[in-house]
Parts: C-alpha cells; structure tokens; sequence
C-alpha cells in the first residue's frame, strides 16, 4: 500500500442500443417462472429480507437478498491519490458546468473500459476514473479484494484478463452535494430488478472517489461493518428504528460499540465497501471555500449474473430516470387494485398482492423453515 492509503479490513445514442443490444441476451428479467434460487450462480448466498423499503409494500412476502461471493466480505478499504488530478478537475467542471450539478449515471462495460471505445465526453471521464481506481489503483494497492496477490504477479495483463472474467460492468453515477447535505442510510443494490422481482441483487464491491477540492466539515462516510445483519434490524433509512435520525444518533454517540467505520471526506480519496455494507454519509456542516461543491464519483462492480440486468437501467441515466417514474405509478395502481376491500378476502386476492414472484419466494421460505 502507499502511505497514505488504509485498508480498513477484515442514454446517449449508439451506447444506449449497445447497453440495450447487450441485455436482450439476458431473458430472465421477462420470465415468469423467475427463481434467484435456481438461477443464482454457484456460491450466492439468498437471504431473505424485511427493510421497509417503500416500493416492496406491494408485497406481502419479504424480498430476499442475493448476495455474490467475493474474497472480502464487510470489508472497508481506503485508497489516496486513486487519478490523475487533471481528471479529477475535469469531471468536476463537467459535473458542475456541463451536468449544473444534477445527478448523471451511466454503464460501462469492461470490456469497452479496457478498449477505450467511449464515444461521448460523460462516457470518456467515467471510463478514465473507473479505469485508474479498477485496473490501476486496486489492481496494484488491493488487489485482494478479487483474488490471492501472488497468482498475479505484475502482470496488467493477467488483471484485465481477471476483470473480464470476474466482472460485467460498472454502474457510475455522480453527485454533487453542498452544506446540509445528508446521504441517509442506505445498502446499494440493482433497483429496477428489485422493482420487478422484489429481489435486492448487491453489486460485489461498491466504491466512491472524491474529486471536489474541497475541505468539509462533517460529511463523512459512515459504513457499518456488521453488514448485511445491522441492515436487517435497522430497515431502509432506519425504518425499524425510527428513521434517520435515529441512525444517526447511532454513529455519533454509539460509533465503535456498534461497529461503524467512519472515513473523512478528502480530494482523491475512494472508499471501497463490500456491495452489501449498508451506508451514508453524515451532514455536511461547513464547506472551505464556501464556493466549492462536494463530488462523489460513485461505483457498483457487477459480476456476469447482475451486470446484464442493471446495463438496461443504470442508476441516476435517463433510462432509469423514466423507468423509476412509470415503476411509481405502477406501484400505486396495483397496489390499490391488489388490495382486498373490507369483509372480503379469499385466496386471489391474497396472492394478488404477492406480485409475480412471491410464490416462489414463499416456497423456498417454507422449505428454509422447516
């Protein structure tokens, strides 16, 4: 590791129809008879999940959470100096003057990062971060996270070949923040798949760079290392808990008797999770210079199986922007459709509410009961 790094252990034309183009392959985002508990590959561990996540009310099951294999689970690792400060400037002024800073997101295939095919200017800065923090920094500074440091060598390309291997793509969006701000708890997973299976697929690792010069007070990055399990117990945005608020009272008054990591925000610096580490970061009090902004380059690493699914939407694009709008207004309609009208009630209407996929859910929860 370099000095200043810390491992914290334990739709734009032609890219749009190519992401399109790429998904039509995978056809069990359409498949009625969808199962994760079939389908997952060797080694996805499927677990299922309450988090009062609004959308999954329309459910009656709970959703399961599949969870990819990876070499460092609960892990949390610190890299510095992850680009060029030349890019980091760049995707700054883009994200600020081109962007007025509004959220943007985008898919990048690996094999397209590694072939330098990026048409568009969004697509070239998102390309060249996620190509010196995936293929350089991590490939160089931790490169356990993907496999044993000795069956590499020095060898770039025995780490491109790897990544091929191991990954589908990055999900990359960016966002700007200012003082107030507050990113509440949260884990990251493929949402538009979840909208239609009522299944959280993780990403294997998810990752942020700081890329505005900016020194904040407050606004750190909080993790918890318990994982999956504090998640569970805690709910989306703290709903089994009392919200958001109460998480943070949490991590300020109870920090290592609960387990959180906390990492401060700093220009160049990306923090590097295990994908299902529930997360936020805490309010931004006081930004120097008051005319900078806090950036966050953010990426989810997808492997073979969910890759395929999220290049379709991917978080904060265009495409997941009309999809998530069209997905609200569903939601509202079945449920109040779905919904069995008072001294009613019967077998239809109760599996009505399960959605597409709750049988099969309730079927393999009934064998993990017994």
């Amino acid at each position: 590791n370099n000095a200043g790094d810390a491992e914290l252990s334990p739709s734009h034309g032609g890219w749009s129809s190519l992401c399109m183009q790429a998904a039509a392959t995978d056809s069990s985002d359409s498949d009625e008879d969808f199962d994760v508990f079939q389908r997952a590959p060797a080694g996805y561990e499927c677990i299922p999940v309450n988090d009062a996540w609004p959308p999954s009310a329309r459910y009656e099951s709970p959703s399961i959470a599949a969870l990819p294999p990876i070499p460092c689970r609960n892990s949390v690792t610190v890299l510095e100096d992850v680009v060029p400060e030349e890019l980091a400037d760049q995707v700054y002024k883009f994200a600020m003057e081109e962007k007025e800073g509004k959220p943007w997101g985008l898919y990048l295939h690996t094999s397209d990062i590694l072939h330098c095919q990026e048409a568009t200017q969004e697509l070239r800065l998102a390309a060249a971060c996620v190509k010196h923090l995936w293929f350089e920094s991590v490939a160089h500074r931790a490169p356990h996270l993907f496999t044993a440091a000795e069956s590499l060598g020095d060898n770039d390309s025995a780490w491109s070949e790897l990544m091929l291997n191991k990954v589908h793509g990055f999900e990359v969006w960016c966002l700007t923040g200012g003082e107030g701000n507050r990113c509440d708890y949260h884990i990251d997973f493929a949402e538009f798949q979840r909208y239609q299976h009522n299944v959280i697929f993780f990403p294997m690792y998810s990752a942020t760079i700081h890329l505005g010069r900016a020194d904040c007070e407050g606004g750190e990055f909080l993790a918890n290392r318990d994982g999956l399990s504090h998640y569970v117990r805690t709910g989306y945005k703290g709903a089994h808990v009392g919200g958001a608020n109460a998480v943070e009272d949490e991590y300020t008054e109870e920090e290592e008797a609960k387990n959180w990591q906390r990492v401060e925000y700093k220009f160049n610096r990306s923090i590097i999770i295990d994908g299902s580490l529930p997360h936020c970061s805490s309010r931004v009090k006081k930004i120097q210079p008051p005319s900078k902004r806090r950036i966050i380059l953010a990426t989810n690493v997808y492997d073979h199986f969910v890759g395929p699914k999220v290049s379709r939407f991917p978080i904060h694009s265009p495409a997941w922007q009309k999809v998530i709008k069209f997905n609200n207004i569903i939601s509202k309609l079945s449920k109040s459709l779905h919904r069995p009208q008072e001294g009613e009630g019967g077998e239809k209407e109760q599996e009505a509410t399960y959605g597409p996929y709750g049988e099969i859910i309730s079927k393999h929860m009934m064998v993990e009961k017994q």
